[in-house]
C-alpha cells in the first residue's frame, strides 16, 4: 500500500508499507483424503464408547480413520510480514540528483503441533501424546544512496553516471 507520495520540482518522498498475516491448519494431507477414499463404507468413523468420540483404528499405519486422524491432533501455523520502505530523492541544479532508498522487512513464523494421547500413532507407539512449539524472528534491512549525473550536450550528446552503495542486513 502507498501511504504518502509527495514530490515538487526540488523533492519527492514516497512510503510504502505491506502487511500480511496467514492462519494455517495443517493437520491434514492428501494421505487422509486417500484414506477416506479407501476406508470400508460400513466402517464407523464415531464411536460412542470411546474416549474420544471417534473410531480409533490401531494395529498399523496403512489403514485408519482420518476423521479421527485430523481431529485428535494439531498442527497450526502463523505467518507475519511487515514490510515498509521510503525513498527521498533530490533533484539538484545542473543535471544532478541524489536519492536515498531504506527498506524493512519484519517475519516473524510460529508453529504449534500437537498429538493427542488418544490419537493412532500414540496408541500405536505407546506414547501419551506429543507436543512442539517453533518460533522465528528475521528482519531485513536494505540501504540504497544514490548519486545521478545527466546532461544532454548540443542537443544530441547525452553523458550519464551513476555512483552508489548497496547495504543489506539479516538479523536473527
Amino acid at each position: 500500500m502507498q501511504i504518502l507520495t509527495f514530490s515538487d520540482d526540488l523533492l519527492e518522498i514516497g512510503l510504502h508499507t505491506e502487511y500480511r498475516e496467514a492462519h494455517r491448519d495443517q493437520r491434514s494431507s492428501s494421505s487422509c483424503f486417500d484414506m477416506a477414499l479407501k476406508m470400508n463404507p460400513t466402517e464407523h468413523v464415531y464411536d460412542s464408547t470411546s474416549e474420544t468420540g471417534y473410531n480409533v483404528l490401531v494395529g498399523g499405519s496403512e489403514y485408519y480413520n482420518p476423521l479421527a486422524e485430523v481431529m485428535l491432533k494439531q498442527t497450526d501455523n502463523v505467518d507475519k510480514w511487515l514490510k515498509a520502505d521510503a525513498t527521498v530523492k533530490l533533484n539538484l541544479p545542473a543535471g544532478f540528483s541524489a536519492q536515498a532508498t531504506l527498506g524493512w522487512e519484519d517475519r516473524q513464523y510460529q508453529q504449534t503441533h500437537y498429538v493427542s494421547a488418544l490419537h493412532r500413532t500414540s496408541l500405536n507407539g505407546s506414547y501419551k501424546g506429543k507436543g512442539f512449539h517453533g518460533y522465528s524472528k528475521t528482519v531485513n534491512v536494505s540501504f540504497e544512496p544514490t548519486i545521478n549525473f545527466m546532461r544532454v550536450f548540443a542537443d544530441d550528446h547525452t553523458v550519464s553516471a551513476v555512483a552508489g552503495y548497496s547495504y543489506w542486513g539479516k538479523q536473527f
